[in-house]
């Protein structure tokens, strides 16, 4: 028989013990694999965003407006590539729970602004001369069935129309595609002079203003600079990196990184202590046949070796297991949570930890019954037996 063999074959001595640690390792590396996933989708997406953009809003908060006029001052600025605007609509179709993001964008500077966001030339060709025109994202369209040429209805939470209601007919012009996972494939962005003309509150404001810097190094100095050419007005702004932003709208829902490792850190800890148990007891009830190992011939090494080996079969096994089941258990929750969660995804990153964790504790936790074996006398375990 082959030392792999050999060890295999005392794994399942005790089958029960066997199975439920196996059950228990698997099941602490399905909950690694969905909590990497769900810490990828709160922080992850942040660390895909550049340095080369910076966000514009109301000193006060986000939900106060900004004057349109502010724009051209910021791209007069040294350091400033163009400015481009956004407006939030708060939009959903047909019923509130029906929640899909829209947003009011200028013609030309957005998605130039955005190259991460990909919309077909010609696409963006015909949404430049629709006035009612919106380019929606693909799972948007995907989930609703909506196609160019399509004209759908969407209701805004905070804007309404001239005529008293809040349904503003959009032509869809175009759909989008993204080539950064930081970017969801969720919005509805419409153009920023439909709305304006028609809403009947806030014309002539913009609820945050985009900058695009010539170098990204000099992205504190320029946001200063933005600041300053507003302080003491009665709207004063407050200037961050897009990265900056993200961050901090994140960390309005928590710590979720702190959490998550806070969490997988327990569960780990609990496996490490049901697997050295696991082995302390697996080397006890063998210690005769460990010292008949010995007396043939194999040496301390040798038998140092063989739990080891036991140990690390036995986590990296159900690792494995729990690790598989894991990414297909992100991947299905990945299609549902894409509206609210578009970064949610188990990375390679986050595999080959899963995989330095695992034998991690396969080592750690049968170093010491391995360290018992080896220094085991002959004469001693053949007596205690």
């Amino acid at each position: 028989m082959t030392t792999s063999g050999l060890m295999w074959a005392n794994l399942w001595r005790r089958k029960t013990r066997t199975v439920v640690t196996l059950l228990s390792i698997f099941v602490a590396f399905v909950l690694f694999a969905v909590l990497a996933a769900t810490r990828q989708a709160f922080v992850g997406g942040v660390d895909l965003i550049g340095n080369e953009r910076l966000l514009t809003i109301h000193k006060s908060g986000l939900i106060f407006a900004l004057p349109i006029s502010y724009r051209n001052r910021i791209a007069s600025l040294d350091g400033v590539v163009s400015v481009s605007i956004g407006v939030w609509m708060q939009g959903y179709f047909q019923e509130p729970k029906n929640f899909t993001p829209l947003i009011a964008v200028d013609n030309d500077a957005y998605f130039q602004m955005y190259r991460e966001i990909a919309v077909p030339p010609e696409q963006m060709a015909v949404w430049q001369k629709e006035r009612t025109g919106a380019i929606i994202g693909k799972s948007v369209a995907a989930r609703r069935g909506w196609k160019v040429g399509d004209t759908v209805p969407l209701r805004s939470g905070i804007y309404r129309r001239e005529s008293g209601d809040n349904t503003w007919e959009l032509k869809i012009s175009g759909i989008y595609d993204v080539t950064n996972k930081a970017f969801d494939t969720e919005s509805v962005m419409v153009h920023f002079d439909y709305l304006d003309e028609a809403r009947t509150f806030g014309r002539d404001t913009v609820g945050w203003l985009i900058v695009k810097l010539k170098d990204p190094s000099q992205a504190a100095r320029v946001a200063k600079d933005i600041d300053a050419l507003f302080a003491n007005s009665p709207r004063e702004t407050k200037t961050t990196s897009e990265k900056a932003f993200a961050e901090s709208f994140t960390s309005q829902v928590g710590d979720v990184g702190a959490i998550v490792t806070y969490v997988v850190s327990a569960v780990l800890l609990s496996m490490l202590i049901v697997i050295a148990s696991t082995m302390g007891q697996a080397v006890h009830e063998r210690t005769a046949e460990l010292a008949v190992l010995k007396a043939i011939g194999f040496s301390a090494r040798n038998v140092l070796f063989l739990v080891l080996g036991e140990s690390l079969l036995l986590t990296m096994f159900g690792a494995a297991l729990g690790l598989g089941l894991g990414y297909t258990v992100c991947r299905t929750l990945a299609g549902q949570l894409t509206q609210y969660m578009p970064a949610f995804w188990f990375t390679t990153e986050a595999l080959l930890i899963g995989i330095a964790l695992a034998l991690s504790l396969g080592l750690l936790a049968g170093a010491w019954p391995a360290a018992r074996a080896m220094r085991m006398r002959m004469v001693d375990a053949l007596r205690e037996a």
